[in-house]
């Protein structure tokens, strides 16, 4: 046997022949809740203080149960349309060790369509995040972490390590999962940087990453077994911007929790639209990661850099102006709101509404038709009750990009909105945007035509942004490698078999192809093929 390997990258095509579309709204969820606080173990001090919440909606009336295997804690809630029940779960919930399997998975079952988002408070900060449907997750599934850069010396010491705040969590679904973890930081255990490693989750059980690094962006998780699938959901404890600003120096921000559900990279695209938080001050951080090698990125059309797998731009836009981000291979885009702050270079440059936040945006191919939303109200702490801490009212918004000629089936409360509240922008050729201010409370969005949407909003230093409505139909498959070793073995390639492809065509690399959900084929040298 010839002992040179072969080596056999992974291109991810499929035929679409038929799309079933997953959106963010469904009857079967599992959601993991991060640590916020700086505890690295369950005790009753100071520090481990987490609140999770839950929000449930629906255009339905729903029963809807919740429970959390691993606390022993169900719930049932009953739900009449679009109107969001709030519900408060045990903080044990909350994953507290890293490089540890725990049971904090929370399980929630609606016998009608429904939407839940999470949040997870600690003091005057929280951070909120969209919860996909398992039918959202595809079978197999591949991420990559988008996490904030995280610039301050927290001083925190866990095991013995100084803490940094990345972190990612993984829930099962699946019965078993076996999961491949290619982390880009050190954790604050056991775990190297860049060395792969293997764990096995059950269904509702989880698995914590944190960090001594700055930054986790780049770290995969996938799968290594084709019946897995699984959840994961990034973010910081508490993510931390100092940023320079044209004409304003060195600005300043709050801290706060960011706390994201990561979206399978099958699902990723090639064209982002990302929108001004309005009001927020000196503009926001896109961060763009690539899922292939030699991907080019464009910003408002013009060329910005090329990027290998797992690599990232972190783009800096100082102005409430719109960005649009295009490739020409699969990306993923977060945009992150720096929040309140101070800037050195002039006196007036002081604006406390806000705190950091992270979003992950949506592809603008992705358009949702409907989702209801809810705001997310401040932390009620007794010494925020005086004049300074309620002289700034908190504020409540929607960001909505729809196609051009498909505005007026817009509808916010079954209401369209005037056209006034539609803009252009030399950079969104063929779509519009609206920056909708909204009342506290639930929000029905909807179009026939689609459209995505993003909530959020701010407090004194304290705020919120998540992913609202889309759809997750898988824009590429994935497909599992068996055997690939040495020259002349037989090489088994299996499609990750999905509702949204039926028919495989295969390009092996070495000039031959084949068709159908598995085949196999063998390569006459050893060497690098693109499948």
């Amino acid at each position: 046997m010839n002992k040179k390997l072969l080596v056999i990258i992974m291109m991810l095509f499929g035929i679409f022949s038929k799309v079933n579309a997953q959106g963010t709204a469904g009857k079967d969820f599992w959601v993991a809740f991060m640590a916020q606080d700086w505890g690295c173990y369950y005790n009753n001090n100071w520090y481990n203080q987490d609140t999770a919440q839950l929000f449930l909606s629906s255009q339905h009336y729903a029963t809807i149960t919740i429970s959390a295997p691993g606390q022993n804690f169900v719930t049932t809630v009953n739900l009449v349309p679009n109107v969001t029940s709030q519900v408060m779960l045990p903080r044990e919930v909350v994953c507290r060790y890293s490089d540890s399997v725990t049971t904090n998975g929370v399980h929630v079952v609606s016998d009608s369509t429904i939407n839940v988002y999470a949040v997870n408070r600690y003091w005057y900060s929280k951070g909120a995040t969209v919860v996909l449907p398992v039918t959202s997750i595809v079978q197999a599934p591949e991420y990559f972490i988008t996490t904030s850069d995280d610039t301050y010396s927290w001083g925190w010491s866990c095991n013995g390590k100084l803490l940094q705040s990345p972190e990612f969590t993984i829930v099962g679904i699946a019965d078993s999962s076996v999961i491949e973890i290619v982390p880009t930081g050190a954790s604050s255990r056991n775990s190297p940087a860049g060395v792969p490693f293997q764990i096995t989750l059950r269904r509702g059980e989880t698995f914590q990453y944190m960090t001594t690094d700055r930054d986790l962006t780049g770290s995969i998780v996938r799968a290594k077994y084709p019946m897995s699938k699984f959840s994961v959901f990034a973010g910081n404890r508490q993510s931390w911007y100092t940023r320079n600003v044209a004409n304003q120096g060195t600005c300043y921000s709050s801290w706060d929790h960011n706390y994201e559900q990561m979206l399978p990279s099958v699902t990723w695209g090639t064209d982002y639209t990302a929108m001004p938080f309005k009001n927020s001050g000196k503009g926001y951080i896109l961060k763009v990661l690539a899922a292939e090698n030699f991907t080019s990125i464009s910003i408002n059309g013009t060329y910005y850099g090329t990027l290998n797998q797992g690599k990232f731009f972190t783009i800096p836009v100082d102005y409430d102006t719109v960005t649009r981000i295009s490739s020409n291979n699969r990306i993923s885009v977060a945009q992150f709101a720096t929040g309140g702050y101070y800037c050195s270079g002039s006196s007036t440059s002081y604006n406390p509404l806000g705190d950091p936040a992270q979003v992950q945006l949506f592809p603008d191919v992705q358009m949702g038709n409907n989702a209801t939303v809810n705001t997310v109200s401040e932390t009620n702490w007794w010494w925020w009750n005086n004049w300074w801490w309620n002289s700034f009212a908190p504020e409540h918004y929607i960001n909505v990009l729809s196609r051009s000629n498909d505005t007026s089936y817009f509808k916010l409360n079954y209401r369209s909105i005037s056209n006034s509240l539609w803009k252009a922008d030399p950079s969104l050729y063929g779509y519009h945007y609206a920056q909708l201010k909204i009342d506290s409370g639930s929000h029905f969005m909807s179009s026939t035509k689609g459209f995505l949407s993003y909530v959020y909003g701010y407090g004194r230093f304290e705020g919120y942004a998540y992913a609202a409505a889309a759809n997750f139909k898988p824009i590429q498959n994935n497909f599992l490698i068996v055997n690939a070793q040495c020259k002349r073995d037989t090489v088994e390639f299996n499609a990750i078999v999905t509702d949204s492809f039926s028919n495989y065509n295969w390009v092996f690399g070495d000039g031959t192809t084949g068709t159908g959900e598995k085949v196999k084929h063998k390569y006459a040298d050893t060497g690098w093929y693109t499948v």
